[in-house]
């Protein structure tokens, strides 16, 4: 069946010779292989909200970059076969083991780093062809469930939200933004982390920022080059006072996102929006 495809197991162990796995892997199964699979769970063990987001984002990019440049290595001769990322297994993990059944409980701040996963998925959209939650219920999920009922925990509402821009095109968008350090590594990452897609049919742009500052508000200016923005944007946000806010049996509804209508400034060459301190938008903007 020619329409079955073959995904290989690529490293999730990064503690060891992840590199050098993928590396066999790929020049090994390279003529049968559609995919090969990079797992990631992230964690805010050190309780530390800027580091939590900015060390994740820097090592899916890095885990990302490497096994793209490794998977150009071996597409050699007249006709390689495409091999592509396939992204099928990451969240936040570290709170619970078999003892809780896996069953994690997660908060706001989980909720934004959501974003970090998606927008580095998105920038690198020409190789990461499949991104995927591995468990939906209750197992390091985004919906728990028992015999008197569920809930969805705040990660839900991200998935669901970047779910609809799936069938976009990426764009590469321009990002100029503060920056902060990490401990013990030498790049800075921005405060603003951005990805942005493209919906020909609407004719909209989506832009979607995680603001990674725990808080300061950051004023930005917003083009849209070539194209002039056309009525109202929509927005969708979520932002919550309380970092470790959690939902529970009954109890759901606090930590959800907000819709919301601002001012496109059409006739402007620019458009500016504040985007609050740690917190994840998606801006929606329609143009001609």
């Amino acid at each position: 069946d020619p329409s079955i495809k073959l995904v290989a197991s690529g490293s999730s162990n990064y503690g060891a010779d992840w590199r050098l796995w993928n590396r066999t892997v790929l020049q090994t199964l390279r003529n049968q292989i559609d995919y090969i699979a990079l797992h990631t769970y992230i964690n805010n063990s050190a309780n530390d909200f800027e580091r939590y987001l900015g060390t994740a984002q820097q090592n899916v990019d890095l885990y990302i970059e490497t096994t793209a440049n490794q998977i150009k290595e071996v597409m050699t001769g007249p006709n390689p076969r495409p091999i592509y990322i396939a992204y099928d297994e990451w969240n936040v993990w570290y709170r619970t083991g078999n003892s809780q059944k896996l069953e994690e409980i997660y908060n706001f701040e989980d909720a934004v780093a959501m974003g970090g996963f998606f927008n580095s998925f998105i920038r690198r959209a020409d190789v990461v062809k499949m991104a995927n939650i591995a468990q939906l219920v209750n197992v390091i999920a985004p919906i728990m469930a028992n015999k008197t009922g569920m809930f969805l925990q705040p990660i839900y509402f991200p998935i669901a939200e970047y779910g609809k821009q799936r069938n976009n095109t990426a764009l590469d968008a321009w990002v100029s933004s503060p920056t902060y350090k990490l401990p013990n590594r030498p790049v800075e990452p921005k405060y603003l982390d951005v990805s942005s897609t493209w919906n020909p049919a609407t004719r909209e742009i989506f832009v979607n920022v995680v603001n990674r500052s725990k808080d300061k508000d950051i004023v930005t200016s917003i083009e849209t080059q070539g194209l002039t923005r056309e009525g109202t944007v929509n927005v969708w946000k979520m932002n919550y006072p309380d970092l470790k806010a959690t939902h529970t049996y009954g109890d759901d509804k606090k930590v959800r996102p907000a819709l919301a209508l601002t001012d496109g400034q059409s006739s402007a060459p620019a458009m500016t929006y504040t985007f609050p301190a740690h917190s994840l938008t998606i801006l929606r903007i329609k143009v001609r």
